[in-house]
């Protein structure tokens, strides 16, 4: 996904949504489980994962 340049609180929303929507599917799976997400910012290729604890 390609936003362009963006300054630092458009980064913060893109960041975001990616984030609330990982912990959203995280809710509906067992602990152990990992919700990973790759996104584009100004060209910088990124990966996040998040593993569900409890």
């Amino acid at each position: 996904m390609d936003h362009g340049y963006l300054d630092e609180d458009e980064e913060a929303a893109v960041l975001g949504e990616r984030v609330q929507a990982m912990l959203k599917k995280l809710a509906l799976v067992p602990p152990g489980m990992i919700a990973k997400t790759s996104f584009e910012v100004d060209g910088v290729e990124y990966e996040i994962s998040l593993r569900k604890t409890k």
